[in-house]
């Protein structure tokens, strides 16, 4: 706890462990509609929800092969995509690996999200997690603390 003084009241403020409390409303906004969980049907207000927007081909790679060889008229036709908005809980989200716990210092970070690959972060997974700075991307991302494995 950390005691402020107001006039000659003291008031005892308790330590917060995250900036937003976990979610992504406003100070002026009360509620907001839940949503269910896509992995396991928990209920999760939508302003805290890890919210992921999925494209993936309808079939996968290996029938698009089999298609291919059977089908004479397949060679011009492109396959359509599903277009999937995937909403998890908090506890699916880490579960699944989508979000990752971070330490104190790293959770203070807000910008750059990047996914490590081939020695070099591209945007996508948490990046203040190693020591080496990231020569990768541009200073103005570098400098909110992009690093490479």
């Amino acid at each position: 706890y950390q005691r402020r003084v107001h006039g000659n009241l003291q008031f005892a403020k308790m330590t917060s462990k995250r900036r937003n409390g976990g979610r992504n409303k406003g100070r002026a906004r009360g509620h907001c509609k839940s949503i269910r969980c896509s992995n396991c049907g928990r209920m999760c207000p939508k302003d805290k929800a890890v919210k992921r927007f999925v494209v993936r081909n309808m079939v996968e790679q290996a029938a698009v092969r089999d298609i291919s060889d059977a089908s004479v008229f397949y060679t011009g036709y492109n396959l359509p995509k599903l277009y999937l908005k995937i909403e998890y809980c908090i506890s699916c989200a880490i579960h699944g690996r989508i979000v990752r716990v971070r330490s104190r210092e790293a959770r203070k970070n807000r910008g750059g999200w990047l996914m490590w690959g081939a020695g070099h972060c591209m945007l996508m997974r948490c990046c203040s997690l190693r020591s080496r700075r990231c020569h990768f991307l541009s200073s103005s991302v570098s400098a909110l603390g992009c690093v490479v494995l």
